[in-house]
């Protein structure tokens, strides 16, 4: 009998811990989407083409470009690195 309150108390608080991470995941700004700024400073340039986005940290380089996240030219800065691809991943195991 306390075996099995141990384990129904140890999945409750497993299904809890879930259901909080599932929570916290609801509130991070969405992902991979770019910033208004980085359309905004690629506005009448196109792909190649030199651009600046100011933010509160200070001016970031870079080049108007189209990704696989948006069809439409936006300023991607000259330090970013592409997000790995998903499909990929485990593969070589």
């Amino acid at each position: 009998m306390k075996r099995i309150i141990h384990s129904l108390i140890f999945g409750a608080l497993l299904t809890a811990s879930g259901l909080v991470e599932a929570d916290r995941g609801n509130r991070r700004p969405p992902h991979g989407k770019p910033p208004q700024q980085a359309f905004d400073a690629c506005k009448g340039l196109k792909q190649g083409d030199r651009c600046t986005v100011d933010t509160p940290d200070g001016t970031l380089h870079g080049t108007c470009r189209v990704t696989r996240l948006s069809s439409v030219v936006h300023c991607v800065p000259d330090n970013h690195r592409p997000p790995r691809d998903r499909s990929t991943r485990g593969a070589s195991r």
